[in-house]
């Protein structure tokens, strides 16, 4: 049977997350489809020389519960060499089967209702082309908190409302129409640069008049950057992305229009905003002190991509 929906799983932010999140997901996502009453395809693309894929294969059997004779879905695991984030998500969709393709990360966790939020409005409205839905952090620690504030990342939505946005989408929670993602697939992005191309795809969509749909009903959690390690990578790779594809190598540019707007824009909503994700006022500066130190080693990155390119664009995937 044709599936009416493809789920593109990406299988690479795993490995800088707590595994934990990765099965809790898969966990969400069968009991969601199991109650959607459409056909549905769930892809899971991978990078050999990240993992090997009949492991992948086996845990995924096993938290999905998987019984081919019996499921309520389609499951494939589909090996993309040498391939790595968005690439993995293009890869997925020129295989979808689907009329619909969504793409949910392996560190996101979705919250019930998310699928039928997702998917539904596409099916309703033939209008609607992309629909995207919100991505927050949690926020139980700390450092959680702080990031669920002042990151690139929504609050989470206590409303649930659908319409026309302005802004962009998050690539670990948005579906397509299969035609779009086809016809415009995550561009490829200038050279070392690794986490702007759902940037890069939006202002595309917008000259060609496609307009990005959200709803807010439509929630995923996803993780602040874990651990010691990944905090200061996330943020070196942050600085260099933003210098060399938002502002074209312009470091004076990225100075004033990045680093100095981020650092006063954390003060100002760790300050006001904090009570949103239950932080005592007392960790307030605390809280922003950890966004400074995470800025400041953005800032840091961009430096060093002023003043050694080369190593840069080399260093610190993500």
């Amino acid at each position: 049977m044709k599936p009416d929906i493809s789920i593109v799983i990406e299988w690479e932010n795993y490995i800088l997350a707590d595994m934990g999140r990765s099965f809790h997901m898969l966990e969400q996502l069968r009991n969601q489809i199991q109650t959607l009453h459409k056909a549905v395809e769930v892809i899971v693309s991978f990078n050999p020389e990240q993992i090997e894929g009949s492991e992948l294969e086996n845990e995924l059997l096993k938290i999905l519960e998987y019984n081919e004779e019996n499921a309520s879905f389609a499951l494939r695991v589909e090996e993309a060499y040498g391939k790595h984030y968005y690439d993995l998500k293009n890869e997925g969709a020129k295989l979808a089967r689907g009329e619909i393709v969504v793409f949910l990360d392996s560190d996101v966790i979705p919250e019930d209702g998310w699928l039928i939020n997702l998917v539904g409005p596409l099916f309703d409205n033939n209008e609607i082309k992309v629909l995207a839905g919100n991505t927050y952090l949690d926020s139980q620690s700390l450092k959680s908190k702080a990031f669920a504030l002042a990151w690139f990342f929504n609050l989470r939505a206590d409303e649930n409302n659908i319409g026309i946005r302005n802004q962009g989408f998050q690539a670990n929670n948005v579906a397509f129409r299969k035609e779009i993602i086809t016809t415009y697939p995550f561009p490829e992005m200038p050279e070392g640069v690794t986490r702007k191309s759902c940037v890069m795809l939006a202002k595309q969509l917008e000259r060609e008049g496609i307009p990005i749909w959200t709803n807010t009903a439509a929630q995923v959690s996803h993780p602040a950057p874990n651990g010691f390690y990944h905090f200061f990578i996330r943020a070196l790779a942050q600085g260099r992305d933003t210098l060399l594809c938002d502002h074209n190598n312009k470091f004076l540019v990225f100075l004033k229009d990045f680093y100095m707007t981020k650092i006063i824009s954390s003060c100002v909503k760790i300050t006001i905003n904090g009570k949103k994700v239950n932080l005592p006022f007392w960790q307030v500066p605390v809280a922003i002190g950890i966004m400074t130190t995470y800025y400041t080693a953005a800032l840091t990155g961009a430096v060093i991509t002023f003043t050694m390119p080369r190593y840069a664009k080399s260093s610190w995937r993500i």
